[in-house]
C-alpha cells in the first residue's frame, strides 16, 4: 500500500437547504446534507471508501489520475443567452476554466462535466459567442436523445462555489501485467491470507482525524488541561496517557479535544502529515479470527502500521496512536483454554519501549481494576485525573451544547424543556456525572426533534420512554390519587394493611421526588409464611409504578447458595456478565425481588449491602451498576414456625415480633440496618381466602383455552366455599389453594367445553348441588341483524316523503276518531300523542309542499332537500361480524378506530327523514300500546353473570333505561343490590316495549377483561322461563377507564350501529326501533 496526499476541487450547490457536494472536474461521490460541515465530511468519507475499495491497475489507472488533477481554476457563473429549439434561454451556467498546454478548458459540471475546449483568447466576445454555440449544440443533442428538457436543472445559482479537498489516502496496487507472476507453494497452503496493516486498522477502528473540524466531540471550558493533555498524548518521549473519571465527566471530549487542538495548530495542506489518534475497539481485533495465532498477526500488522505509516526526513517515522476506552478488557481478549496469551501483553512490550502510545479513558472503579490485574502496565500510564464540573462549568457547556445542536438539528429547546431535563437529571444520570448527565439527554432529545420545538411534555416522553415509568410518576401535572391508589393495592394484593401501607407511602416518595437520590427508592423485607401474598405484593407495585409486571426483575435466590453465587450475579473476569448487574444496567428501572433471601450464600448478603445502602454495584469488569431507580423487595419465611404452629387461618397472635427476631437472629445487625422496612405479613383469614380465590379465578379465565372462546366461568358463593375448603391447605398458603382450584375448576370447564364448538360464547356456572360441585355450561348467541332494523329511504326521496305524508295523516285521523271515544282519564293522554304527531306533521308538510312545487315545475333531476336539517351526530354501521369485533382485546380502541373508518349509515337526506320517522313512529306506539294494551308493569332485572366486578356496567345500563323511561313518560323505580338491579317500571306498552331488551350485555373493560350483564323480565312474569332469548348477545360495549363509562363506544348488533357511549343517550330511539317498529303496520 502507498500513502497518496491527493487535493482536488469540488462543487458545491446549496438546494432547497441542502448542501450538495461532488467533484467539480469529473463524476464521482454525490452528498446531500443541512448542515455544510455535515456534508464536507460525509463527502470526504464516502469518497475515502471508494478508494479504499479501490485497487491501482492497469486498466484503471488514468481514471483514477483524475482523483489528483487540481490545476489552477477560475470558477465563474457565465450569464448566457442563447437560441434551444424555438424558444430563447436566458439562464446562469456554473463553469470552471483552466489553461494547459496552450489550450483554455472550460468544464460545465451542471452539464455532466461537458468541456469546452479553445485556443487562449484574445477577443472576449469571441469566447462568450462560443460558449453561447457550445451551450446550443449541447441541448441539442440532449433534446435528440431525451425529448423534452428543463433548462432550469441544468443552470446555476449566484452563491453556487468550489472548494479544494485534501485527503490522505492508503491506496492498494495490483501487478501489472509486465510484472512477472510467480507460483509459491507454501503460499497457496498457508493458513493465514496476506494481511494489509492499514486494512485490518480501518475495520476494527476509526480514525479521529477524520473528524476533524466538525464531528470531534467538543470540551468546553477545560482549555488548560486539554493542551496538557496534548502535549504529553504528542510528546517525543512516546509516554502513554489515561484519562481517570467518573462516568460523565468528558474523558473522550477531553480526548476529541485533544486531537482538535493538535490540527488546528498545523497548516491544512500539512495536517495529513500529523499522527493519526485511532479509536480501536478490542473486542472487533478478535472478530472473525476463528484460527489460532490469527489475531495476534491482524494485531502486529496493525502496530507495524501505527509505527511506521510515514517516514519524516532523516529517517524518522511518524508514529500513530491508540485510543482505548475499555483498558480492562485487553487483559481478558485473547485468552484461551489453549492460549494465555491477551491484547494487553501484544502491547506491553511497546508500551514498555514506548515505541507505540495509547490513550486511554477508565472509570476509577476500572482502573484500580486495571491496576489489581497488571501493576506493571498500569504504571506504564501517565495518570489525569478527572473531576466533575463545577456548577459555572456546566451551565457554560450546556448552553454552548444547547446552541451547537439547536443548529445541528435545526430544532429548539425551550426554556420549560431545559428545566425538565434538571428537574429528572437525577433520575436520567443513573451513575453519570456533569456535564454528561445532562448533555447526553440532551443529544438524544435533538436528534429525535429534528425541525420541531422541544417543549417541557417532551421531556415528560423522554424520561417515561428511558425509565419506563407510569405517566402519572412523571407529568407534575398529572396528581396521584390517594383514592385510586389504594384501590389498585386492593385489587390485587389481599388482606397485609402493613405491607399496603409502606408500598402506598413509597409511591408517594417516588412521585413527590423527596427518595435519597443515593439509594434505591426503598429496600423492604416482606416476611411471613409461605402462600400469604409476598410475591403478589411485588407484581401489584410493580404494575403500578410501570403499568406492566414485566419489569419485576425475579430471582429466586434457592439457585445462589453455593460458593460461586457471587461470580454469577455479578460476572467474573472471563464471564464479566453477571445475571443481576447486566439485567439492571440493560434495564435500568424496575422492582427487584429476591424471594427467600435467607437461602443465598453469605458472600450475596454482603454484597447486597452496597447495593441497599449506596445503591451502586461494580461487576467484575469494573463497570458499575446504578440501581438508585430500584425498588428493592426482599422475601423470607424466616420465624413461621416460631410465629404460629398453624400458618394458615390465623388464631390472634402478635407475630410480627417474632418475625423480627428471627431475623435479627439470622442476619447480620449492619444488613438490617439498612433495610428501610421489614414486613410481616399476617397469615390470612378464611374470608380473605375466598377474595383471593375470586382473583385466581380471574387469572384462570386468561389462558389460551377460555381466551380462545368467548367464556365466562360463574361460581356460586356456597360452592366456592366447598371448593376453598377442599383446596385450602394452612401449611402452604394461598399457593397450594392456586394449584388446587385451578385442577378442580380446569377439571369441571374441560368436560363441558369439548363437546361446544370453538366459536360459541359460553357461560359456566358451578353451583353446589346436593353437597357436590356441579358445573353447567349454557350457549350463548349473537343477534342477527334485523332486515327492517331502521327507518331508511330505500325509494325515490319525494316517494318516500310523501307517503311518511300520508302515514301521518291516517295516524293523525285514527287518534281523533279514538278521542271523540275515549273515557277521559285517557283522553289527556291521546291529546299529548296527538300533539306530538302534529309537531312531525308540520315539519313534515314543509317537504311535501317543496315536493309538490318541484313536481309541478315538471322537474327531471332528483328531489333534494335543503341542507341543515339534521339534529344530531347519528352513529355509523358497524363494518365487522360480530366474532371479529368481540375476539379483540382492546375493545375501546378497537371500536373507536373502526368508528373513524366506518361509513354514515344515511346521508343528509336521509338523516332528516329518520329523525323525523323516528320521533313519529314512537307516537305511534303510545297511541297504539295506550289503545290495545292499556297500562303495564315490568320488573326489569339487571343481573351480572360474573361475580365481583361490573357494578359500574350495571349503574350505566341502569341509567341509561332511565332516560329511556323519562322519554317514554313511564314511572321507573330502581333498587340496586350488589351484583344485580332491578327497575320497577309501569306505563302504556312498557313490558312490550322492554321485552326486546331480554339479553346480554356485553362490556369489555379497560383491563381487557370481558363483564356479561343479563337483562330479563321478572321470573314470575315470563311467558317462558330460561328461553334462549336471555343468552342472545344484543350489545357490546367498550368502555374507558372514566367513573361514568361514558367516555366509550357501543355497538347494537340487531341494527348494526356503531357509536360513542356519550351519544347512546341521544340515539336511544333507534336502539328500540325493533320495538317501536311492532305497532307501525297496524
Amino acid at each position: 500500500m502507498s500513502n497518496v496526499y491527493l487535493t482536488f476541487p469540488a462543487l458545491v450547490v446549496r438546494r432547497d437547504s441542502d448542501y450538495r457536494i461532488r467533484p467539480l472536474l469529473f463524476e464521482g461521490v454525490d452528498v446531500s446534507k443541512p448542515r455544510y460541515a455535515t456534508a464536507l465530511q460525509l463527502f470526504r468519507k464516502e469518497f475515502r471508501d471508494v478508494v479504499r475499495m479501490t485497487s491501482v491497475s492497469r486498466s484503471n489507472y488514468a481514471e483514477l489520475l483524475w482523483y489528483g488533477f487540481n490545476p489552477k481554476i477560475k470558477f465563474k457563473i457565465l450569464d448566457v443567452s442563447f437560441k434551444s429549439g424555438k424558444r430563447w434561454v436566458d439562464g446562469r451556467y456554473a463553469s470552471a476554466s483552466f489553461e494547459l498546454n496552450g489550450f483554455k478548458y472550460v468544464v460545465f459540471p451542471e452539464l455532466r462535466h461537458t468541456a469546452l475546449i479553445l485556443e487562449k483568447p484574445k477577443d472576449k466576445q469571441y469566447t462568450d459567442n462560443q460558449i453561447a454555440q457550445f451551450l446550443q449544440e449541447f441541448f441539442r443533442k440532449e433534446k435528440e436523445e431525451a425529448g423534452e428538457i428543463d433548462h432550469e436543472l441544468y443552470q446555476s445559482k449566484p452563491d453556487d462555489s468550489f472548494v479544494e479537498i485534501r485527503l490522505n489516502l492508503q491506496v492498494k496496487h495490483e501487478k501489472f501485467s509486465f510484472i512477472p507472476q510467480t507460483f509459491d507453494f507454501y503460499d497457496s497452503v498457508s493458513l493465514f491470507e496476506e494481511m494489509d496493516g492499514y486494512t485490518e486498522l480501518t475495520a476494527v477502528a476509526k480514525n479521529l482525524n477524520e473528524l476533524y473540524p466538525d464531528q470531534l466531540l467538543k470540551s468546553i471550558g477545560r482549555t488548560k488541561l486539554i493542551k496538557r493533555i496534548e502535549q504529553s498524548l504528542y510528546a517525543d518521549s512516546g509516554k502513554s496517557v489515561v484519562l481517570v473519571g467518573a462516568t460523565g465527566v468528558g474523558k473522550t471530549s477531553m480526548i476529541h479535544g485533544s486531537v482538535a487542538s493538535r490540527l488546528q495548530s498545523i497548516p491544512s495542506d500539512k495536517q495529513h502529515q500529523a499522527a493519526r489518534v485511532w479509536h480501536i475497539d478490542p473486542l472487533r481485533v478478535i472478530s472473525g479470527m476463528s484460527v489460532v495465532g490469527m489475531w495476534q498477526r491482524r494485531m502486529e500488522k496493525i502496530i507495524e502500521h501505527l509505527r511506521f505509516r510515514q517516514k519524516k526526513k532523516g529517517g524518522k517515522y511518524i508514529s500513530d496512536k491508540l485510543f482505548i476506552d475499555n483498558l480492562v478488557a485487553l487483559f481478558r481478549i485473547g485468552k484461551s483454554s489453549q492460549n494465555s496469551l491477551t491484547l494487553a501483553s501484544v502491547l506491553k512490550p511497546y508500551l514498555e519501549r514506548r515505541t507505540l502510545t495509547v490513550i486511554g479513558e477508565a472509570t476509577p472503579e476500572e482502573w484500580q481494576k486495571v491496576q489489581e490485574l497488571d501493576r506493571r502496565f498500569a504504571d506504564l500510564f501517565e495518570v489525569y485525573r478527572i473531576d466533575e464540573m463545577s456548577a459555572d462549568e456546566v451551565m457554560n457547556a450546556t448552553t454552548w451544547q444547547r446552541g451547537e445542536l439547536e443548529e445541528r438539528y435545526s430544532c429548539e429547546m425551550t426554556r420549560s424543556a431545559i428545566a425538565g431535563l434538571w428537574q429528572f437529571l437525577p433520575r436520567l444520570a443513573l451513575g453519570r456525572k456533569l456535564p454528561g448527565a445532562i448533555i447526553d439527554p440532551m443529544k438524544l432529545l435533538c436528534a429525535k426533534h429534528q425541525d420541531k420545538k422541544i417543549e417541557a411534555e417532551d421531556i415528560y416522553r423522554f424520561y417515561q420512554n428511558q425509565n419506563h415509568f407510569s405517566q402519572r410518576f412523571v407529568n407534575d401535572d398529572i396528581l396521584l390519587d390517594q383514592e385510586s391508589i389504594d384501590q389498585e393495592l386492593n385489587s390485587g394484593l389481599i388482606g397485609q394493611p402493613l405491607a399496603k401501607q409502606v408500598m402506598s407511602d413509597t409511591l408517594h416518595r417516588i412521585k413527590s421526588r423527596l427518595n435519597d437520590p443515593r439509594r434505591p427508592f426503598a429496600s423492604f423485607l416482606f416476611i411471613g409464611p409461605t402462600g400469604v401474598g409476598k410475591t403478589e405484593a411485588a407484581k401489584v407495585l410493580t404494575r403500578i409504578l410501570f403499568d406492566n409486571d414485566k419489569y419485576l426483575i425475579r430471582f429466586d435466590m434457592n439457585e445462589f447458595i453455593d460458593a460461586d453465587a457471587l461470580s454469577r450475579l455479578i460476572g467474573s473476569f472471563q464471564q464479566p456478565e453477571g445475571l443481576l448487574t447486566s439485567r439492571v444496567r440493560q434495564q435500568r428501572t424496575g422492582v427487584l425481588l429476591l424471594d427467600e433471601i435467607e437461602k443465598a450464600h453469605p458472600s450475596v448478603h454482603d454484597l447486597l449491602l452496597q447495593v441497599i445502602g449506596e445503591g451502586r454495584l461494580t461487576d467484575a469488569a469494573g463497570r458499575t451498576t446504578d440501581f438508585t431507580q430500584c425498588v428493592i423487595i426482599m422475601t423470607s419465611n424466616l420465624g413461621a414456625k416460631e410465629a404460629t404452629s398453624q400458618t394458615g387461618f390465623i388464631q390472634g397472635s402478635d407475630q410480627a415480633s417474632s418475625y423480627r427476631q428471627a431475623v435479627e437472629r439470622f442476619f447480620r445487625p449492619e444488613f438490617v440496618n439498612r433495610i428501610d422496612h421489614v414486613v410481616a405479613f399476617d397469615s390470612l383469614t378464611e374470608e380473605q381466602i375466598i377474595d383471593i380465590s375470586y382473583l385466581m379465578i380471574n387469572k384462570l379465565l386468561s389462558r389460551d383455552g377460555f381466551v380462545r372462546r368467548l367464556t365466562f366461568l360463574n361460581v356460586d358463593q356456597q360452592a366456592l366455599k366447598k371448593l376453598v375448603h377442599d383446596a385450602f391447605e394452612p401449611a402452604m398458603g394461598a399457593r397450594a389453594l392456586k394449584r388446587n382450584l385451578e385442577q378442580a375448576l380446569t377439571r369441571l370447564a374441560a368436560m363441558q367445553m369439548v363437546e361446544i364448538p370453538s366459536d360459541v360464547p359460553i357461560v359456566i356456572d358451578i353451583e353446589l348441588k346436593q353437597g357436590q360441585i356441579a358445573s353447567t355450561v349454557t350457549e350463548m348467541v349473537y343477534a342477527q341483524l334485523g332486515k327492517q332494523n331502521l327507518p331508511v329511504i330505500d325509494t325515490d326521496l319525494a316517494v318516500a316523503f310523501s307517503g311518511f305524508f300520508a302515514q301521518i295523516e291516517s295516524a293523525e285521523e285514527e287518534i281523533n276518531r279514538q278521542i271523540d271515544d275515549a273515557e277521559s282519564d285517557i283522553k289527556s293522554q291521546l291529546w299529548i300523542i296527538q300533539d306530538s304527531i302534529r309537531q312531525v306533521k308540520q315539519r313534515i308538510s314543509g317537504i311535501v309542499w317543496d315536493i309538490q312545487q318541484w313536481q309541478s315545475r315538471g322537474a327531471t333531476a332528483s328531489f333534494k332537500l335543503k341542507p341543515g336539517r339534521g339534529k344530531h351526530r347519528l352513529p355509523k354501521r358497524l363494518p365487522v361480524n360480530n366474532q371479529d369485533l368481540i375476539a379483540q382485546s382492546e375493545m375501546r380502541d378497537y371500536m373507536l378506530q373502526l368508528y373513524e373508518q366506518a361509513a354514515d349509515i344515511v346521508d343528509i337526506d336521509q338523516q332528516f327523514y329518520m329523525e323525523s320517522y323516528l320521533e313519529f313512529a314512537l307516537g305511534r306506539y303510545h297511541f297504539r300500546a295506550l289503545v290495545d294494551e292499556g297500562e303495564q308493569q315490568v320488573s326489569l332485572l339487571l343481573k351480572l353473570l360474573v361475580s365481583h366486578k361490573g357494578e359500574g356496567c350495571i349503574k350505566f345500563l341502569s341509567d341509561f333505561y332511565r332516560h329511556c323511561c323519562n322519554q317514554m313518560e313511564y314511572a321507573v323505580e330502581i333498587n340496586q343490590n350488589e351484583g344485580e338491579c332491578e327497575l320497577q317500571i309501569s306505563g302504556a306498552g312498557a313490558r312490550t316495549f322492554f321485552e326486546k331488551e331480554i339479553g346480554v350485555h356485553l362490556y369489555s373493560e379497560p383491563d381487557g377483561s370481558s363483564v356479561p350483564l343479563q337483562v330479563e323480565l321478572d321470573q314470575s312474569e315470563m311467558d317462558k322461563p330460561g328461553s334462549a332469548e336471555q343468552y342472545q348477545i344484543l350489545r357490546v360495549y367498550g368502555m374507558s377507564a372514566a367513573p361514568d363509562l361514558k367516555d366509550g363506544m357501543v355497538s347494537d348488533l340487531r341494527t348494526g350501529l356503531l357509536m360513542p357511549t356519550n351519544e347512546l343517550f341521544h340515539n336511544w330511539r333507534m336502539i328500540f326501533y325493533p320495538a317501536l317498529s311492532l305497532f307501525m303496520e297496524q
